[in-house]
């Protein structure tokens, strides 16, 4: 796998990604479900599966917000994925807090694995990141979860450390958008 390459277009013509609407929170909760399950059946502890009822009760609420956004794909019309952002997470992340933008909850459907969906939505996001005026892009996983944070050093993200919230130890990641080339060619 390339680190992320953002000067490539960030799913264009990949994937169409647009704000969830209060009407779409099954649509979301469903592709998190999916890929819930899917991890806990490969035994990656990244998300609670099912997502319990207070979950999908804050993801809605994130909805109402326009914090959350569905990708899907552009000739069939078919849910890809979803992201949500926030714009402080003083909690993870109490350096700097101002110059970032934090993407969680991250999710393309199992059975589109293997399309390079996740690299497209998160050029998506560091796009939109860009465009609120954000240098950073941030996010966090399970430090369990080696394969995800393989994933994301492998896209070029930089480790910065680890915190423990409750009973969650957190990998923290951060990808420098100043420091590659912006997707619409401008410097």
């Amino acid at each position: 796998m390339k680190p992320l390459d953002l000067r490539r277009p960030s799913g264009a013509g990949i994937l169409d990604v647009a704000a969830a609407e209060p009407g779409e929170l099954e649509s979301v909760i469903g592709i998190l479900a999916e890929a819930s399950a899917d991890l806990a059946h490969r035994g990656i502890d990244q998300w609670p599966s099912p997502p319990s009822l207070a979950f999908q009760r804050f993801i809605g609420d994130q909805i109402r917000l326009g914090l959350v956004y569905l990708a899907r794909l552009p000739r069939s019309g078919e849910l890809a994925g979803t992201v949500r952002f926030t714009w402080r997470h003083d909690a993870f992340w109490p350096e700097d807090p101002d110059s970032a933008g934090y993407v969680h909850t991250l999710a393309i459907r199992p059975a589109l694995r293997g399309r390079q969906l996740g690299i497209a939505l998160l050029a998506w996001a560091a796009d939109h990141l860009r465009q609120c005026s954000r240098r950073l892009l941030r996010l966090d996983c399970v430090a369990g979860n080696q394969p995800l944070c393989q994933y994301y050093e492998r896209l070029g993200f930089e480790g910065r450390g680890i915190v423990s919230i409750d009973r969650y130890e957190l990998a923290r990641y951060e990808l420098d958008l100043q420091a590659v080339v912006p997707l619409n060619g401008d410097s």
